[in-house]
């Protein structure tokens, strides 16, 4: 909201299950009563939304990258990148991009310093 930016964590399996999760949080502490207008608060605050999964191996993957972006009604979820996989092949997944991230994010991480093409670069 105006800072050069922040990073945290939170344990679930969706950026849709984040912002239920840290909304239901909230509500449960009393700082908010409405857990919907919570959810929206929540994202005009987060931009991206990494989930991890383990796969069987051990091995950890970035299974799927969704940016997060507040709307007049609510908010929308983008996935950006995913984890594509055959279920017999579960180690042998390649990440593919699905959508490219809004102008606004763009705008959002150019204003923090990161080139526009090391945004095409890694975002496209």
């Amino acid at each position: 909201r105006g800072l050069s930016g922040s990073i945290g964590t939170s344990h679930s399996m969706s950026a849709e299950n984040v912002l239920d999760d840290d909304a239901g949080m909230i509500v449960e502490a009393n700082l908010s009563r409405d857990k919907q207008e919570t959810k929206k608060d929540l994202a005009s605050a987060i931009d991206i939304v990494m989930t991890f999964r383990k796969l069987p191996s051990g091995k950890r993957v970035c299974f799927k990258m969704e940016e997060v972006m507040k709307t007049e009604t609510g908010y929308d979820i983008k996935t950006i990148y995913q984890y594509d996989y055959d279920e017999n092949k579960l180690e042998d997944g390649v990440h593919r991009q699905v959508n490219k991230v809004s102008d606004l994010l763009r705008s959002k991480l150019n204003a923090y310093g990161v080139t526009k093409s090391e945004i095409n670069a890694v975002l496209g």
